[in-house]
């Protein structure tokens, strides 16, 4: 999964580039970069609050994972 949102990354920035008139190239692409930004430390939140919920004895279950994994997987296909 890691190599892919590489190469997803990469090409979605030069996707961007040519969607956009000359002039907002710069916008269009800070706007790339913060939402990217938002989206990984949302993401990351929900996941941790998914996992914290459900600790037992000091340790996440297997539930929690399983939560966390689900969501993930439903915000990526959205």
């Amino acid at each position: 999964m890691g190599v892919g949102i590489g190469f997803a990354f990469s090409a979605l920035a030069n996707l961007i580039v040519e969607a956009v008139d000359l002039h907002e190239t710069g916008v269009a692409t800070g706007m790339n970069t913060v939402m990217r930004s938002i989206g990984g430390s949302v993401g990351a939140q929900v996941g941790a609050s998914l996992l914290a919920a459900t600790v037992v004895a000091g340790h996440p279950t297997q539930h929690g994972f399983t939560l966390a994994f689900a969501a993930a997987a439903g915000a990526r296909s959205a």
